[in-house]
């Protein structure tokens, strides 16, 4: 009774020092083995929750070891993602001589790269929030697309192809722009969540700022194809 007290001020709650009293005393609480008594609201929907307060399947019980990895995934995903946007600025000149298009076409792939992940979190977050599927499902089946798609957008001979791959790069990349900041919500309490999403916004930041960078040296070195 006394979790489900704290649970309910901690939804009531602003967001405020007392809020974070509260979140404290329920992460005290977790470490305790307490079976979770069903909760009804007021239309009579029955809440689900976890079975006990440290439930192993719950992300806010994992290991720290566990967490950070997690965390560090999603990070280094969100960079890569977002590098891959900005990083085929320094291919333009080589699509406008390869393909023969303006420098209005050739900044196409960019854009529908960016219309790729703007449209991806229409579909990827409702799946994620099926309990069924999850978020894992979401991230390792888009990533293996998006890597899978790099070498043949790397490849193309025509100009058409190009649009088509990157468009789809970014649709398949788009699920850790949309669900990264739900997923430090699941692993972190109130207490350590700002810090999470600190970190994630951190490397979505950097990769369009380091991704012209590093495309610089590989199409100077290499030619514009090793940017893609």
């Amino acid at each position: 009774m006394h979790l489900s007290r704290l649970k309910s001020c901690l939804e009531t709650a602003p967001y405020s020092g007392e809020r974070l009293e509260i979140e404290a005393e329920l992460a005290l609480e977790r470490t305790q083995t307490t079976s979770i008594i069903p909760q009804k609201s007021s239309d009579g929907s029955i809440l689900v929750d976890w079975y006990t307060t440290d439930d192993a399947a719950n992300p806010q019980n994992w290991s720290n070891r566990k967490r950070f990895l997690v965390s560090l995934i999603i990070c280094l995903y969100t960079f890569v993602v977002y590098t891959g946007s900005a990083i085929y600025t320094s291919s333009e000149q080589g699509v406008i001589k390869k393909f023969n298009v303006g420098p209005t076409a050739a900044s196409l792939p960019l854009s529908l790269y960016v219309l790729g992940y703007g449209i991806g979190p229409l579909l990827w977050p409702p799946l994620s929030e099926i309990p069924v599927i999850g978020r894992s499902p979401d991230y390792a089946a888009t990533m293996a697309l998006f890597t899978i798609l790099s070498l043949p957008t790397a490849l193309v001979d025509n100009f058409a192809s190009l649009l088509v791959l990157r468009f789809l790069q970014g649709f398949f990349g788009s699920p850790c722009l949309a669900i990264g900041a739900a997923t430090m919500q699941d692993m972190y309490s109130l207490l350590h969540l700002p810090y999470a999403l600190t970190a994630w916004v951190s490397a979505a930041y950097c990769g369009p700022a380091i991704g012209p960078l590093l495309s610089g040296f590989a199409v100077t070195a290499k030619g514009w194809r090793w940017s893609l």
